[in-house]
């Protein structure tokens, strides 16, 4: 068994980390940030439209575009880690509403590479308890 990534995200963090062992530490490679995804409705949408929040009428919300923006920026990131590191597998920990976003951002060559999905919110926690969410013998 060789190295491994794991993503853990949601909408307002994401942090990609690696081990090259199967039962080794998880050392953080990245951390993403998205600030939009706390801000209020209101706020989002009276800075999008010039302060009228009835703009956006029946189009998705605009905390759903925030994560949508957010969610391809994570798979981009991913897929870089990718071709940097060539793991052998990934693991994806994301919160549900979120795992759902990411994955129409993997390529094939990625998804051939995730192993495992849970759709737990891991993101704040530090690595050794995220690294408990995983397979013992990966």
């Amino acid at each position: 068994m060789g190295s491994y990534i794991v993503l853990a995200a949601d909408q307002a963090r994401a942090r990609l980390f690696k081990s090259e062992k199967r039962e080794g530490a998880l050392l953080e490679i990245t951390g993403m940030a998205n600030p939009e995804a706390r801000l209020r409705e209101q706020d989002l949408v009276s800075d999008a439209s010039g302060g009228n929040p009835h703009d956006i009428g029946n189009h998705d919300s605009a905390h759903q575009h925030v994560a949508e923006v957010f969610a391809k920026q994570v798979g981009q990131a991913l897929e870089q880690a990718l071709q940097a590191h060539k793991p052998d597998r990934i693991y994806v920990l994301a919160s549900p509403s979120f795992l759902g976003l990411l994955r129409p951002h993997w390529s094939t060559a990625l998804k051939g590479k995730i192993a495992q999905e849970f759709a737990k919110d891991v993101s704040r926690m530090p690595a050794e308890q995220i690294r408990s969410y995983l397979p013992e013998l990966l």
